[in-house]
């Protein structure tokens, strides 16, 4: 009979894994840091918005409320998105239409178009749901 491998310790499991997961935990430490800064830079630009598109209060929380629907709209399709392609490629999917949505508000703020920011917030948010 051939001698058995010996058999790996739990320590020796544990450290091969965590050596393995460094760089994907950095790029996840990352996108939870963009995502995070964009949704705060969304609420410091309320107030410029309202004076470029001469917006009432109601017109504000709209762009408010536009960003978390967003996160309702988006859940069921993002949910079968990684159950068909996966993880790793939903996310860079995700990241391609958060790109877009982004050039979209650059678009909206060079018409300026109150409009257009209310069509473009929600890919630019839909990614994160």
């Amino acid at each position: 009979m051939p001698p058995a491998a010996p058999a790996q310790t739990n320590a020796q499991i544990t450290e091969e894994s965590t050596q393995n997961s460094g760089p994907a935990l950095t790029l996840l430490a990352s996108l939870f840091f963009m995502w995070g800064f964009i949704t705060v830079i969304n609420y410091t630009l309320l107030p410029h918005l309202r004076s470029v598109f001469d917006l009432n209060y109601t017109q504000t929380i709209l762009i408010k409320s536009m960003w978390f629907i967003a996160y309702f709209v988006a859940s069921i399709p993002s949910a079968r998105l990684i159950e068909r392609v996966g993880y790793k490629k939903s996310l860079v999917i995700g990241l391609a239409i958060m790109a877009a949505g982004a050039l979209g508000m650059v678009v909206a703020a060079s018409i300026p178009s109150h409009d257009v920011t209310l069509a473009m917030l929600p890919s630019a948010t839909a990614r994160r749901a």
